[in-house]
């Protein structure tokens, strides 16, 4: 018999703001990500000084 892993919420990472939960917190996680990569690869922007 082979038992499926199962996913607990113990086993994950606290929420930061648990009245929205976990799929709105991969949401803001992933829009960070993807903002954090399109900087990553924009050319340097000049200094207004």
């Amino acid at each position: 018999m082979s038992t499926a892993p199962f996913d607990y919420n113990t086993q994950r990472p606290r929420l930061i703001i648990p009245e929205y939960g976990r799929n709105v917190q991969r949401m803001v996680e992933h829009c960070l990500e993807v903002d954090d990569a399109k900087s990553a690869r924009a050319p340097p922007r000049p200094s207004s000084r």
